[in-house]
Formats: structure tokens, C-alpha cells, sequence
């Protein structure tokens, strides 16, 4: 990313952007629109002057709220990670909710594990450069993905309808409030 708004429009368009435009398809219209940003975090870098980090609020003409967030401040690897399985997650989700909390796990939205079934039937619908390579997310740098995944292609049709019925399901079989996306 460069540093330089002049330079640059923003870490919203050159990150962030795939997440709107897959809301967007995902779920439609947007009625109206809340957004705030911050600048000044990142202090050790000259001449830095682009946002550091937003969060936009989309409310779409379904009533659905989506909100997505950018940052720059988080180093690659870095983050906060919390590995408890099924039954880990499903005690985790009940306390949260008796004590009132509203439960919005992230999930990506754009990979697909090459281990699962779902991939032998999904695997034309992977990213591939310009060479025909396929492409995806390799899970090997500390605090990195445990399993290496593919990038999937949110325009196709058949993943879409794929991503779309598995994050039902997850959001039904845990009552969860939502499911924040991010790829």
C-alpha cells in the first residue's frame, strides 16, 4: 500500500474494496451509509497521511447491517487467535449470549480449505493468475491460517450459492446474531 494519500486512494480502495463489492453482490442495495476513520496511528513512516482505520456501517434495503472494517496497523501475522473447537465455540456462544452479548464471528469468505470434500466439487472456481496458476493461501508464516487454503472466485455462481448456504447453516446451528466476512 502506498503510504501517500496523493499517491494512493486510500487503504479502503486498495484493500478493502473486495469486501464491499462482495457485500454488495451478496446481499444487495444499500439504504444508507455511516463511516469514520482515523488518522495518526502510524507515526513511524514519512509523510504518512492515509487512513490508519474505518469502520463503515451499511444498512441495505433488506434491513440487514454489514459492517466492515480496514486497518493498517496490524503487522502481517499478527492479530489475535483463539483455537477451541465445536464444543469450545458452542459453550463460548451460550455464555456470551446469557450474558447478553451479541456473538459475530469472523469468516472468510473468499477461501476454501484444500482438505475438504467441498473442494474436489469447487476447484474450478479457484483464482488462477494470468498464467493459469491456481492461487491461494499457503498457512505458513507464524500466526497464520492452520490449513492452507484456495482463493475462490466470489463471482461464480456455484461458490457463491456454496458460501452463501454454509454461512446459513453456521449462523442457524449456533444462533449466532451475524457473521462478519473478511478475505
Amino acid at each position: 500500500m502506498v503510504e501517500v494519500m496523493s499517491k494512493s486512494s486510500g487503504q479502503i480502495v486498495e484493500q478493502t474494496t473486495h469486501i464491499f463489492d462482495l457485500v454488495r453482490y451478496l446481499l444487495g442495495d444499500v439504504k444508507s451509509i455511516y463511516a469514520v476513520a482515523n488518522i495518526g496511528l502510524t507515526t513511524d513512516v514519512p509523510n504518512y497521511d492515509v487512513r490508519d482505520a474505518s469502520v463503515v456501517s451499511l444498512v441495505f434495503k433488506s434491513g440487514v447491517v454489514a459492517n466492515i472494517t480496514s486497518s493498517c496497523i496490524v503487522e502481517a501475522g499478527g492479530g489475535v487467535r483463539l483455537d477451541m473447537g465445536e464444543q469450545g465455540f458452542r459453550e463460548m456462544v451460550l455464555a456470551a449470549k446469557e450474558a447478553g452479548y451479541r456473538i459475530t464471528p469472523n469468516m472468510n469468505a473468499l477461501g476454501l480449505d484444500y482438505a475438504l470434500p467441498e473442494f474436489r466439487r469447487m476447484w474450478r472456481h479457484q483464482v488462477a493468475d494470468r498464467e493459469g496458476n491456481k492461487l491461494g493461501w499457503p498457512g505458513t508464516f507464524p500466526g497464520a491460517a492452520t490449513h492452507a487454503f484456495a482463493y475462490m472466485r466470489p463471482c461464480a455462481r456455484a461458490w457463491r450459492e456454496h458460501l452463501v448456504k454454509k454461512i446459513v447453516e453456521f449462523i442457524t446451528e449456533y444462533d449466532l446474531d451475524a457473521a462478519y466476512l473478511v478475505s
